[in-house]
């Protein structure tokens, strides 16, 4: 618990200016305001310290905790009165006084290539205000925003080209008016998501306008925000290729396993099976002659083999040899 000793901490707190602004930007967004950031201070002093505890202020005595009555407030408004009032001209810019980012928080560890880059964790990277992922066709940005964000609070001006993204009152904005890496579609959208605990976030889906793998969700993201785009992993998955190219695909996978068995691929495949049919259609050169003409050819073989016979059998009479023995004498054949 905190020191009851109030003057030490007054020059504790003068001496460390500026030393916790950005765990108090940090803070004030999801507060939503001074006063609501004012609330959770002394919320925190109530509930964790003896700042609120009173004793009898009797002079000197010692008291484990506490103060006396009056003490604590009179410590509030010499803080208070500590620093002079500001004319309004010396307040600083509206923009950068509404414009207190939010960090992005993640438990992932980024590791860097040697030009200084990210090595790509989703094939995308973290940033101060957000983490994202993307895929050829699509970014995701997830922005942390407070448990009770509801989307009436969400401010989301999304163009093709420029994101302006805020939070509950004018004093929190998650991102001013940022440009894009390339131009997306106008079908992008934006979602709330409450994940475990206290947890939630804001889900930008862009829709890429072409093919393409992003450094940065941003364009004037700092370099140690951007990724090296040599290391994504250019793979995709099957269902992200339209139905032709799928099929391509299939046909290749399926080739290269008949190929390592030894059989034969679906172009062989298919050429046999055109072959196989061609063969039984009409004037195919692969079917076997036709029998139609059968019987005359078998009839002229007849003849042919008679006719031999008549020239080279000598045991078979001729007409010469007939007229011979009729007449009882030699006839000159």
């Amino acid at each position: 618990r905190c020191s009851t000793d109030g003057n030490k901490r007054m020059a504790s707190t003068t001496t460390t200016a500026g030393r916790f602004d950005e765990l108090f930007l940090r803070a004030a967004g999801p507060a939503g305001g001074i006063e609501a950031l004012l609330g959770e201070f002394f919320g925190f002093l109530h509930r964790r310290t003896d700042f609120y505890v009173v004793h009898e202020g009797v002079a000197g005595a010692s008291y484990r905790a506490g103060f006396a009555k009056g003490q604590a407030e009179a410590m509030v408004l010499r803080a208070f009165r500590s620093f002079p009032f500001k004319a309004l001209s010396d307040a600083p810019p509206k923009e950068t006084r509404r414009s207190p980012q939010r960090k992005a928080t993640t438990t992932t560890k980024v590791r860097y290539t040697d030009e200084g880059k990210q090595v790509p964790i989703g094939n995308g990277g973290v940033a101060a205000t957000h983490t994202w992922t993307q895929t050829l066709t699509e970014a995701t940005a997830l922005f942390e925003v407070p448990k009770d964000t509801r989307a009436k609070d969400v401010r989301c001006d999304l163009s093709t080209t420029a994101l302006r993204l805020g939070v509950g009152t004018d004093d929190f904005l998650l991102v001013n008016d940022k440009a894009f890496y390339e131009r997306v579609s106008p079908d992008s959208t934006w979602t709330l998501d409450r994940g475990p605990g206290d947890r939630a976030s804001l889900v930008l889906t862009l829709e890429k306008t072409r093919e393409s793998w992003w450094p940065a969700i941003f364009r004037d993201a700092p370099d140690d925000e951007t990724i090296d785009t040599t290391k994504v992993d250019s793979s995709k998955k099957m269902d992200e290729y339209d139905d032709k190219t799928q099929a391509a695909i299939r046909k290749i996978l399926f080739d290269q396993r008949q190929k390592a068995k030894g059989l034969p691929t679906s172009d062989e495949l298919t050429t046999d099976d055109l072959l196989e049919r061609a063969k039984f259609l009409p004037g195919s050169p692969f079917l076997l002659p036709q029998h139609s003409g059968g019987d005359d050819e078998e009839e002229d073989d007849d003849d042919d083999t008679t006719e031999d016979r008549t020239l080279h059998d000598p045991d078979r009479p001729t007409a010469a040899t007939s007229r011979r023995d009729e007449r009882g004498g030699e006839v000159s054949r």
